[in-house]
């Protein structure tokens, strides 16, 4: 089935609800049960987790390598050389790509991150590609969360001033106009082990 919207013209966050509201009955052929259909969503053992910052990736991811006992990559690990006197320094392509083809080697993995040009070896090796996006209030509320807490020395943030955390917010607002389609396009080919969630919370939940 076709998606009923074409990407370039889903601008706004009540398109994209729609659109996803549309993709899940496409992905789910409007079951009136998740669990039961999609059985084989449930022995995934590898997972790639896809989304902007705040969105609960890094959050799902956590707890599914909990669940599984399954190792855990953080792309921003292997994005960004960490060795490097300047903090934003991107690590060598091939020395990035070396780690992910020997990381996502093993039976059973997770990935997470916003990345997606580089990351196709990911997307085909997955059971199961998880597209997180929640709504902008809670992404945005996340991030500020985030930040508030690491200034008072609780959880870190990579935001050192408040004109880096605006930036960051800014940027994810863009990520569900500019970026979504895009990953959408891309992980088009491995539509049937691809989902879209608005909360990590409820797909946990279906996993108890």
């Amino acid at each position: 089935m076709s998606s009923k919207f074409n990407l370039v013209t889903v601008q706004t966050e009540s398109q994209w609800k729609e659109y996803h509201r549309i993709r899940r009955e496409e992905l789910f052929d409007n079951s009136p049960t998740y669990q039961e259909d999609h059985e084989d969503e449930f022995k995934a053992k590898k997972f790639h987790i896809i989304g902007a910052p705040g969105s609960g990736k890094t959050y799902l991811a956590k707890k599914l390598s909990e669940i599984s006992n399954a190792p855990l990559l953080e792309l921003d690990q292997i994005h960004w050389n960490n060795d490097a006197e300047d903090y934003n320094t991107k690590a060598p392509e091939h020395v990035r790509d070396a780690k992910l083809k020997e990381f996502i080697s093993g039976e059973g993995w997770i990935v997470e991150g916003i990345y997606y040009k580089w990351t196709d070896i990911s997307f085909a090796k997955a059971d199961l590609i998880i597209i997180i996006f929640p709504s902008s209030f809670t992404r945005n509320f996340r991030v500020i969360k985030r930040y508030i807490l690491a200034k008072f020395g609780k959880g870190s943030s990579n935001e050192n001033s408040l004109k880096d955390l605006y930036a960051l917010i800014r940027w994810g607002n863009t990520y569900l106009h500019d970026k979504l389609p895009k990953i959408d396009e891309i992980t088009a080919k491995y539509k049937d082990k691809r989902v879209y969630i608005n909360s990590a919370d409820d797909f946990l939940k279906v996993l108890k």
